[in-house]
């Protein structure tokens, strides 16, 4: 059914420039899509009725989303105000003064091209399917098998330390280790303060305590991978190497949703001889610290988030959306959290008006 839903509005390409198009109102396509599902023997008896929170749903996202006009640019350089209604891999389709338009995207500035893709992402399908990957599965693992199916995050304030590795590592692992925890230090620091400012509105916080406290609940290590073996197995993990391209990992305990203790290990270089940019280190740091809090996998679906595990370098910044899932997933989220209830609070409380 939802697929049927969908196909309904589907965009019409138009030839030439700034063209109207005519278009049945989004209730309209609603009964028609129904209409002809249960003439295609589609819809079987009042089945039907479970997709009708969805469609409310996405009704009442898309009449948000017509209240925000932005800039549009095409290639003559000639912009209007207009909000966004939807688009594909070709067209935008924008609101402007009642009457909806069609463009296509090639004859759009590069600048509105890009903030057609930003916004196509964040349509409410793909903002649900990025968030449930994120939230509820393993980082590790094929197809389904790394499903989880449940939410994990932590039921109070974690505290973080970063630990001086050299007890746990040969002597060669350690060149530029002064430096590196300096750096390091500072980077914590500023990346803590980031992802507090995001879990502002909840009753939690990230505290950043001294160096080498065994007490901390999250454990960072600055230390190459041939230490990770040794490190894990002091502190209890299973000295498994998921190792990453970018040569960093993390791991945690979790009961019945609750993450209880978790451990960083971060490069002192990236892979190979070449020494890591602290750009680039600031953003896998960040990334690490994010995944222990709960949203544990990564996902391509939002280009811009520090979740997008198939950037070449990570951004050191907490995109908007980055902020949101934190608060979402402590605010609006329990432990254990099974994907209907994920789901349902996400219908209920998802704000796209921001």
């Amino acid at each position: 059914m939802r697929k049927v839903f969908f196909q309904t509005t589907k965009l019409q390409v138009f030839p030439r420039g700034w063209q109207e198009r005519a278009t049945a109102s989004l209730p309209q396509l609603r009964g028609q899509a129904l209409d002809r599902g249960c003439a295609r023997g589609k819809v079987d008896g009042m089945k039907w009725l479970r997709w009708i929170p969805w469609f409310a749903f996405v009704a009442g996202s898309l009449v948000h989303g017509e209240g925000k006009e932005r800039s549009w640019t095409n290639r003559e350089g000639k912009t209007i105000q207009a909000s966004y209604l939807g688009g594909d891999d070709r067209t935008v389709t924008l609101l402007k003064e009642g009457r909806r338009y069609v463009l296509r995207l090639a004859d759009l500035s590069r600048e509105s091209q890009v903030l057609a893709g930003t916004l196509r992402e964040h349509n409410p399908k793909n903002v649900y399917q990025f968030l449930e990957r994120v939230c509820l599965f393993q980082e590790v693992g094929d197809g389904h098998k790394d499903l989880r199916g449940y939410a994990i995050r932590w039921n109070k304030s974690p505290t973080l330390s970063l630990f001086d590795a050299r007890k746990y590592v040969k002597r060669e692992d350690t060149y530029g280790y002064d430096k590196a925890m300096e750096k390091a230090s500072e980077v914590i620091h500023g990346l803590a303060r980031q992802i507090n400012g995001a879990l502002q509105a909840t009753k939690f916080q990230l505290k950043v305590v001294a160096d080498n406290d065994l007490k901390a609940d999250v454990k960072v290590f600055i230390c190459t991978n041939r230490a990770w073996p040794n490190i894990l197995s002091k502190f209890g993990y299973r000295p498994v190497m998921r190792r990453r391209t970018r040569g960093a990992m993390f791991s945690y305990f979790e009961q019945r949703g609750v993450i209880t203790q978790a451990i960083i290990l971060l490069p002192l270089q990236y892979a190979g001889s070449q020494p890591a940019s602290l750009s680039a280190w600031e953003g896998l740091a960040l990334q690490e610290i994010c995944q222990v809090l709960g949203p544990a996998n990564d996902s391509p679906l939002i280009t811009e988030s520090v979740f997008n595990g198939d950037k070449g370098s990570l951004p050191p910044k907490l995109a908007p959306i980055d902020k949101e899932i934190l608060e979402f997933l402590y605010l609006r989220v329990q432990p254990g959290d099974n994907r209907r209830r994920f789901e349902d609070s996400f219908k209920e409380h998802w704000d796209f008006t921001r």
